[in-house]
């Protein structure tokens, strides 16, 4: 079956898309998409197998008598976020909506997993691996491994798309992927400053860690250049800054935090080790958290990069372009696709986001 021709009418999938965006579900709470995925996966004559880490589903269907397999991934989960968009299928959960485009995600893989049921022209067995909670740091594809995902369901290769805005590099419609990194490591830190609270009328009898914080803050912001080789990437973020509830106390602690991404395990690592900052002139002494959520995401090299036969058929009907060979710029956003290629090689393609979204409350 022509796999253009296959998917002339996508009013199916569209309506499905846009109900998986009206129901949003956060990491590992994700059980009604699931159950819309087992039934769909069970319609169309695929081995279903749930309850994998909890609310994640891997459909398995063999065809022929080929010894590989590969694993083609999306993910489930939403955010808590609030929607402000007001077409009809909008979030009906206040504080949810699926503002990474899982939805997209889920739907793209359960039209593949239709097109290949249908078709069967393919020797080997394919594993459509639908991840519970990729997003908040959850780690639902660490949990899946734990789980015994790769033990159960072996895969020579994994491989999954994420929406994206490609800017100037591609149009709605095209796909594009990268050998090597792609999508940052993610990290989160916090460094809280102790020192001795006081009523802000008589800051001498006090240690005052708000005006540490707001001091480490802005040192920060120039650390990246004096550790980083200027040959390499990695971006240091300064996202928040907590001190006294009241405007009139100086607080017994303050704290300021945000992310560091890096495109290298090796700086990953290195982050890790970074000493704790002094507390400085202002206070006594300092707090560092850490928290390591993913590491950086590197395609596999020798994996398919070229124009195969679906991009030669989108091409040559209009429908947008495959950028094999294209060289694309690498992204800060993390995404939760690492633990499975850090067991079987992987490829992530970005496409093109095709809607808009109002902004988050």
């Amino acid at each position: 079956m022509n796999l253009v021709d296959s998917f002339a009418d996508v009013s199916r999938f569209v309506r499905l898309r846009r109900d998986i965006h009206a129901h949003p579900e956060l990491g590992f709470e994700e059980h009604r998409t699931s159950e819309i995925v087992a039934g769909l996966l069970r319609e169309w004559g695929i081995e279903v197998h749930t309850g994998v880490a909890g609310t994640g589903v891997v459909g398995v269907l063999k065809c022929g008598d080929g010894p590989r397999t590969i694993g083609l991934r999306a993910d489930l989960d939403a955010l808590p976020l609030q929607e402000e968009n007001h077409f009809p299928h909008r979030s009906t959960h206040d504080g949810r909506m699926h503002a990474c485009g899982h939805d997209g995600h889920t739907t793209m893989l359960l039209a593949a997993a239709w097109h290949l049921a249908q078709s069967r022209d393919f020797s080997g067995t394919v594993n459509f691996i639908f991840q519970p909670a990729e997003e908040m740091g959850k780690a639902g594809a660490l949990k899946m491994i734990q789980d015994g995902l790769f033990e159960r369901f072996p895969c020579q290769a994994v491989f999954a798309l994420h929406n994206f805005a490609l800017g100037d590099k591609g149009k709605p419609g095209d796909f594009a992927l990268n050998e090597g990194a792609l999508m940052a490591s993610s990290n989160t830190w916090r460094v809280t400053m102790v020192g001795r609270g006081t009523h802000a009328s008589l800051p001498h009898t006090g240690l005052d860690p708000v005006g540490a914080v707001i001091d480490l803050g802005q040192q920060l912001q120039a650390l990246v250049p004096r550790v980083i080789d200027s040959n390499e990437r990695a971006l240091l973020a300064v996202t928040q800054l907590q001190g006294s509830d009241a405007p009139n106390v100086i607080p017994d602690q303050a704290w300021v935090g945000g992310t560091v991404r890096t495109f290298s395990g090796e700086r990953h690592r290195r982050h890790r080790g970074r000493p704790a900052p002094p507390g400085g002139r202002h206070c006594g002494r300092a707090r560092v958290q850490r928290r390591h959520l993913l590491p950086p995401r590197l395609a596999a090299g020798g994996e398919p990069r070229g124009r195969g036969p679906l991009c030669r058929q989108r091409d040559a009907r209009g429908g947008g372009r495959c950028g094999g060979g294209r060289r694309l710029p690498r992204r800060d956003g993390r995404r939760g696709l690492c633990p499975h290629a850090a067991r079987a090689p992987g490829l992530l393609r970005l496409h093109r986001q095709w809607r808009r979204r109002a902004p988050p409350a």
